[in-house]
């Protein structure tokens, strides 16, 4: 019987034991049927403290490992274990992330109403998650709104002076690409400093610094008050990073 590969609900977050839904990769593998989401009742699982000790000494980024599971052995009836898992993906690779996952195969135990429902030979994703320990980022401000710093937002800004290719391509990690937005401070006199970051995107990928060495090559006129004298004011930047 044609394999059918099925999403199982699995994830492991750390900052919560709770089990979220996965999603369904966008092209299955070839030859594995198409994907479907299941609702998974896990009676044994690993808990976020399981999968905190398998984080890599040292390694703070999120991540994320997608095993493809076989329900049974060939020949053999499902018994609710996970069985031949090999990894669907890994995010980001080089940490040893992918074995730490497949370590946690035997601790994965569906009830026998989940896989009596499921077909003959059927294969499910587990998900996975290992969250970001880097330090919390300010919230947004809303559009057009206040600033982190509490100052005027210049809603529109005009840019006096901007990096140059060169220095942006300087500056950016080789090979990563993305978005990063900071808020800075527009001094009188144009200059920008006090610089933080807003947003990044990929988390860990070196953009958000990247960033932030680039908004002092920034000026920006300053916003006008309402005795019309120029006055310190913030600025968001948007930075998006082209592949090389």
């Amino acid at each position: 019987m044609k394999s059918v590969l099925l999403a199982a609900a699995a994830a492991l977050l750390l900052s919560s034991a709770a089990v979220a839904q996965a999603p369904a990769p966008d092209v299955p593998p070839p030859g594995e049927g198409a994907a479907v989401n299941v609702r998974v009742n896990w009676v044994q699982r690993p808990d976020s403290t399981d999968v905190e000790k398998l984080r890599p000494t040292g390694f703070r980024d999120p991540a994320q490992v997608i095993l493809r599971c076989r329900l049974s052995d060939p020949g053999k009836p499902a018994d609710g274990r996970l069985h031949a898992c090999a990894i669907q993906q890994e995010q980001p690779i080089g940490h040893g992330l992918g074995a730490a996952a497949l370590s946690l195969v035997d601790r994965f135990h569906m009830d026998s109403k989940s896989y009596a429902a499921m077909p003959d030979e059927a294969q499910v994703l587990v998900p996975i998650r290992w969250r970001s320990l880097a330090p919390a980022l300010p919230a947004r401000p809303a559009a057009f709104g206040g600033s982190v710093t509490g100052l005027d937002m210049i809603a529109r800004p005009a840019f006096l002076a901007t990096p140059t290719q060169d220095q942006v391509k300087g500056a950016k990690p080789a090979g990563k690409s993305g978005r990063a937005v900071v808020e800075c401070t527009v001094a009188i006199d144009t200059n920008v400093k006090d610089c933080r970051l807003i947003e990044e995107s990929p988390l860990g990928a070196g953009l958000g610094e990247a960033a932030l060495k680039l908004a002092s090559l920034f000026r920006v006129s300053p916003l006008q008050g309402k005795d019309g004298k120029p006055q310190e004011a913030a600025v968001r930047i948007p930075f998006n990073f082209n592949p090389d």
